[in-house]
């Protein structure tokens, strides 16, 4: 008898702790939050990269299908094996930038990236750190696990850390903030920037470019772009009209 209490028990606190899980969930949509673990994304498990990519994909999608929202990703290494397209009036928020952790264990795609043609409106970055796999040879400790994935190839063209840009029109009101861009082919590419922000930034160890900004009139403040092997900062005037000039650079302390 005390056996068979004691299973009602559990199959009820199992209940409680699943409907609190939904209710917990319901809560963050109807608030315009959303959570990749929501939908099915899991934390410090490289082998679940691919799972990851969808479950982040399908949190940002269904902000942006709300209208906007912010897609809160929590402390931990989520590793991804393909790049996450970011759309219009989406927040992707971290813990912190060495809180979370998103690591691509490619070597050829972008980890964060919406590119191409079109306005890019109110896409932000925030509070975390975009990595990459690479060759214990290049780092003091592998910076993955298992220390198998640090023993592929270099980051090649393609390699993006985070990309908001648009070859034909401006990224409206889009930008970073605490972000840190580590181990990339090339760092960043953001622009043409309609009143955007990139603020406390760190761009480090690019084998190519660290960042690349399309056009201008945006704010900068506070970014540090160290150990590039191409340009630290690579400004490209665009023909879209209201476009600003290279004084953007006056936000950024670079070291090649």
């Amino acid at each position: 008898m005390m056996r068979r209490f004691g299973l009602l028990v559990i199959c009820f606190l199992s209940l409680v702790a699943t409907a609190q899980l939904a209710s917990s969930a319901t809560t963050r949509n109807s608030l315009r939050e959303f959570d990749p673990i929501d939908f099915g994304a899991v934390p410090d498990n490289s082998a679940s990269a691919t799972v990851n990519v969808t479950a982040f994909q399908a949190a940002i999608d269904a902000a942006n299908a709300a209208g906007r929202g912010t897609v809160w990703v929590g402390p931990g290494d989520w590793y991804v094996n393909a790049a996450v397209l970011l759309k219009n009036e989406v927040h992707v928020k971290g813990a912190g930038r060495f809180e979370t952790r998103i690591i691509s264990t490619t070597t050829n795609t972008a980890v964060l990236s919406a590119s191409g043609t079109g306005a890019r409106t109110n896409i932000f970055v925030s509070d975390l750190t975009v990595d990459r796999c690479v060759p214990a040879a290049f780092v003091v400790t592998c910076n993955c696990l298992p220390t198998s994935l640090c023993t592929g190839n270099l980051p090649v063209s393609g390699a993006w850390g985070i990309r908001i840009s648009s070859t034909d029109n401006h990224s409206f009101l889009s930008g970073l903030e605490n972000v840190y861009i580590l181990h990339q082919f090339n760092g960043l590419e953001i622009g043409p920037m309609g009143g955007g922000t990139v603020s406390d930034v760190t761009i480090q160890q690019s084998w190519n470019d660290g960042a690349t900004v399309l056009g201008a009139n945006g704010q900068w403040h506070n970014v540090n772009i160290l150990a590039s092997g191409g340009h630290a900062f690579n400004y490209v005037p665009t023909a879209i009209a209201g476009d600003g000039g290279p004084a953007l650079r006056q936000g950024a302390q670079l070291a090649g």
